[in-house]
């Protein structure tokens, strides 16, 4: 899946929030075409980390 997000939108949200948009750990994008522009992003809160690290584990 290609991803695409605006740079100065990125570079924004990195003196805003402290993470740019290709480093994002929650994402929310939309297919436009081929490509799945970013919307909207923010870190994962612990919840979500360990959800996910349940989900994607795989099992000896």
């Amino acid at each position: 899946m290609k991803t695409t997000c605006d740079s100065a939108k990125s570079e924004a949200n990195q003196r805003k929030h402290g993470v740019s948009l290709p480093l994002a750990e929650a994402v929310v994008f939309t297919q436009r075409g081929e490509t799945f522009p970013v919307i909207s992003l923010r870190k994962a809160n612990n919840r979500e980390i360990d959800s996910d690290e349940q989900a994607t584990q795989i099992d000896p």
